[in-house]
């Protein structure tokens, strides 16, 4: 067997894992469902039990394998085994033992199980089965157990197929990311909720409060409020009482030489041939400059606090097998010392919570004020409750189709910032539990984003129900909810809407869009938003003359090229909204088009 070299990619046509237990020995193994394109060379791996088979190929063409190991270092925790989502695979179990076979599971947490297993008993193999991660990313395991006792569990990764896995992903999941931690504070969060490690924060912190703690303390403000509060740090003037002998302290005062008499220690002094008793020491209130301050203390407690929670967080995911997120936890514990260094009064002042909390000076001094901001943040993050959304954005499985829905919402968002004006509180607007907050976007009518472009007023809703009816906002024949709709109205009478859907996976959707044109009586426009290559727009209309009356297909990914069609699209179809005169939700007839036409 030929060394695997560390820092390279290869192809893989097949992993083991082995694993020796009482009664036997277990092998996992995991292949490509009708595997055999890549030249079988077999390799020992670094780690131990693990044996790969398969050839070294350039690091470009990565993504074009289905199966691959990659030590490379990543700007995210990924595990060196990486697979595909939408893609089959073999799993396997082979026993030679005696007694009770393995039980494989893979990612059983899933409403909808991703391996279909069966019992078998063919050349040793006693487990097997198809696997697909479907539209699942992000980190998964494998789990065997034999009897009531589990094995052992192996990490993999899966990567998304239509967008770069080390680059695009990576925006989108920052992007969203941003987006959520943003809309904390647009919801009733407590004002001065300063993050506590309680009990229950301890039980719920999870993947997802870890991706947005990623966030936060990445942010370069954070990084420059430490480097302002080093530079600049709070000081208190303070006095001290200290004896000094008296023939030292220039200036006395009657006080203290009362004092000194009355501690007892005195002498005999003789001053102007008269004996007089006087006293060896005298207090003196000495003024000096100290860092041991209340805004201080809060800054090292809230250090001390962070790196508790990383290490509870490491805890946590070791215990459940999530050994990719250890890197990036290093890190930040790494980044915490780093702060701690950079103050000058980290070995003078302990770092307890303060007697009292100085809200006032620390929101009015520069540095302070951030990290203020950053723990209130913290604070809310792990208040939160997570409902689909926070499962779709936090993982560890991520489903890519719900991923790329929310973020193709924010970017709608921003582009209508970018061309129109906005009206009143133009911010998502996430659900409220009853006891907590939920990263959810509200949806229907409760979602609605007002802007202003020109005479029109224009009204965008996140799942916005179109139900059977005469009016503007009606379908004529089936309730449809397309996902992001955008109402133009002028003079408070509704013109029409333009309907936008995100497919993450856009086959057969450009025939969707031409069912809400159909259907919605007051439909302009349809439009499939999918991260398809950066190129321009496809646009079908009945007529040229009319150009927002028709379907069309749009390239939508975290690439700057592809990120600045929007908002020159919306530009251009709210400008000729603007110059069209009459009622835009009139459809012209069948008979009608045929007569231009004659």
């Amino acid at each position: 067997m030929v060394p695997l070299l560390t820092q390279q990619v290869w192809a893989l046509s097949s992993v083991r894992w082995q694993r020796q237990v009482a009664g036997g020995q277990a092998e996992l193994v995991l292949s490509e469902w009708g595997s055999g394109g890549v030249q079988e060379e077999e390799h020992w791996s670094p780690k131990p039990g693990l044996r790969l088979s398969g050839a070294l190929v350039d690091a470009a063409d990565a993504s074009s394998h289905a199966l691959i190991y990659d030590e490379r270092e990543a700007p995210l925790a990924i595990a060196s085994i990486q697979l595909q989502e939408q893609r089959d695979y073999v799993l396997e179990v082979l026993w030679e033992g005696e007694g009770e076979s393995p039980i494989l599971s893979c990612f059983p947490q899933l409403s909808s199980p991703v391996f279909q297993s069966q019992r078998v008993r063919r050349r040793g193999v006693v487990v097997g089965g198809r696997l697909n991660f479907r539209d699942y990313v992000g980190g998964a395991w494998f789990e065997v157990a034999w009897g009531e006792q589990r094995l052992w569990r192996e990490a993999v990764e899966v990567r998304s197929q239509k967008l770069d896995y080390l680059k695009e992903y990576v925006v989108l999941m920052e992007d969203l990311a941003a987006q959520a931690t943003a809309l904390l504070f647009q919801v009733k969060s407590p004002v001065y909720a300063i993050f506590q490690r309680t009990e229950e924060g301890r039980r719920r912190a999870g993947l997802e409060h870890f991706l947005l703690l990623r966030h936060l303390m990445n942010a370069p403000s954070l990084h420059a409020a430490f480097w302002e509060i080093a530079q600049s740090p709070v000081r208190a003037l303070t006095q001290k009482e200290r004896w000094k002998e008296t023939a030292q302290v220039p200036q006395r005062n009657a006080r203290s030489w009362v004092r000194g008499l009355r501690r007892g220690e005195t002498a005999v002094a003789t001053v102007g041939g008269r004996e007089l008793v006087v006293p060896r020491q005298i207090p003196v209130l000495e003024k000096s400059w100290t860092a041991d301050t209340s805004e201080n203390r809060f800054i090292l407690w809230l250090l001390e606090a962070l790196q508790r929670l990383l290490r509870e967080m490491s805890e946590r995911f070791q215990r459940a097998g999530e050994l990719g997120y250890l890197a990036d936890i290093s890190r930040l514990t790494r980044l915490c010392e780093r702060w701690r260094g950079q103050l000058p009064f980290a070995m003078e002042v302990p770092a307890v919570w303060p007697r009292v909390f100085p809200f006032a000076h620390l929101r009015g001094r520069a540095g302070y004020r951030e990290v203020l901001a950053f723990s209130e943040q913290l604070s809310s993050i792990l208040q939160l409750s997570w409902e689909e959304g926070a499962r779709a954005i936090a993982g560890p499985l991520r489903d890519m189709a719900k991923l790329y829905e929310y973020w193709s919402f924010f970017e709608l968002w921003r582009a209508l910032q970018r061309v129109a004006e906005p009206i009143g509180s133009t911010t998502p607007q996430l659900e409220e539990g009853e006891q907590s907050l939920v990263l959810q976007l509200k949806r229907g009518r409760e979602s609605v984003l007002r802007f202003r472009y020109g005479s029109l007023v224009l009204s965008l809703f996140y799942q916005l129900r179109f139900t059977v009816g005469q009016g503007v906002l009606h379908s004529y024949s089936v309730p449809m909810t397309p996902d992001f709709s955008l109402v133009l109205e002028r003079d408070q009478k509704t013109l029409g809407v333009l309907c936008f859907d995100a497919k993450y996976r856009p086959d057969g959707s450009l025939e969707k869009m031409h069912a809400y044109r159909d259907a919605l009586r007051g439909a302009l426009g349809v439009y499939l938003l999918y991260p398809g290559e950066p190129d321009e727009p496809t646009i079908f209309t009945q007529d040229h003359r009319q150009p927002l009356l028709g379907v069309g297909a749009f390239p939508l990914r975290p690439q700057p090229q592809a990120r600045e069609w929007l908002p020159a699209f919306l530009s251009v179809l709210l400008e000729q909204a603007e110059e069209r005169e009459g009622a835009w939700h009139k459809k012209p007839l069948f008979s009608e088009v045929i007569e231009e036409h004659r």
